[in-house]
């Protein structure tokens, strides 16, 4: 359908960055990579969340190659960065190709389903200290879930636990209330989710 806007709040924002800063140890010296759209609302947690700590971000001008994205991981000394499932697994196979080790501190994937074959590769070729798998609808404030874990997988990658305060149905068993699942679904809390948005129907 087409795009709307989601109106979150400051609090909302602000949490959601405190607790994304200590799932994945942001601290001061920490490089992070902008690589998000400003379009898109992973954007905000790839600038805001290292700025709020004292780290600082880089940002990719133009579309970069899955060439230049791996010569930045390393000759940046990135320590943070955010990829689509399906361009990790690019930067995991050019990083097996040209043999480099890098420092990752914490990777995430996000934005769509990873396989359990390809979470492994990545794991295996980028090497991350921390990696995550995030899932989040927008009016959820960004990444309401994320998981990370060693054992061997079947299928796809789980969407993980709630984090702050929020519940998840799947995994709280609670009921789920077809007219919040239209709105938000999956992940719901009072103050964990959007305003509202804008131009909706």
């Amino acid at each position: 359908g087409a795009p709307k806007g989601v109106e979150v709040s400051r609090g909302a924002l602000s949490r959601q960055l405190y607790v994304m800063a200590e799932l994945n140890g942001t601290a001061r010296g920490d490089r992070a990579l902008l690589f998000a759209s400003l379009a898109f609302d992973a954007a905000l947690e790839q600038w805001l969340l290292p700025l709020s700590r004292g780290a600082s971000v880089h940002v990719m001008e133009g579309v970069w190659s899955v060439e230049q994205t791996v010569q930045a991981l390393e000759l940046r000394a990135l320590t943070a960065v955010d990829l689509p499932p399906a361009y990790a697994v690019m930067v995991a196979r050019e990083l097996e190709r040209q043999r480099l080790p890098l420092q990752l501190k914490s990777l995430t994937v996000g934005g769509e389903a990873i396989s359990a074959q390809n979470y492994e590769a990545v794991a295996r070729a980028i090497a991350p200290a921390r990696l995550w798998n995030a899932y989040g609808p927008t009016e959820a404030v960004i990444t309401p879930a994320a998981w990370s874990g060693n054992a061997p997988l079947q299928g796809y990658a789980p969407i993980g636990r709630p984090l702050a305060a929020r519940r998840h149905p799947a995994v709280h068993g609670d009921p789920v209330d077809v007219r919040l699942r239209r709105q938000v679904p999956l992940v719901h809390d009072a103050g964990a989710v959007a305003e509202g948005m804008l131009a909706a129907s």
